[in-house]
């Protein structure tokens, strides 16, 4: 079941909507929450934007992380526990754009095969 499969990629989208909401508001999380729709479209540009996208969301935690690590530690407070929490949260987000290599998906979104 290819929802199934996609599971990472709507978890690791949960995960930067929750800190998108944290920071820049419900208007913008609900437009990160709607961005999964666009995987109703079978195309591999779809499974490409999705691994750009996470490429993108990767970045954004590793300076994420740096700041609030360097933060953590100019103000002394206990800073290694959120390090861990930061690197498994974006190994998961880059995880989660391989995973669209799967050939299972590729498969799914190659709309040469979806046509006949």
């Amino acid at each position: 079941m290819l929802i199934v499969r996609l599971l990472p990629l709507i978890f690791s989208t949960i995960l930067i909507a929750a800190h998108i909401m944290r920071f820049y508001g419900l208007e913008a999380a609900i437009l990160m929450l709607l961005l999964p729709a666009t995987l109703f479209i079978r195309n591999l540009w779809t499974l490409k934007f999705w691994q750009v996208l996470h490429g993108v969301f990767v970045v954004m935690w590793i300076f994420v992380s740096i700041n609030l690590v360097q933060t953590r530690m100019a103000l002394n407070m206990p800073w290694v526990r959120l390090a861990i929490i930061m690197v498994v949260v974006t190994l998961f987000t880059a995880f989660s754009g391989l995973w669209l290599e799967n050939k299972k998906i590729k498969q799914a979104y190659n709309h040469k095969n979806n046509e006949s």
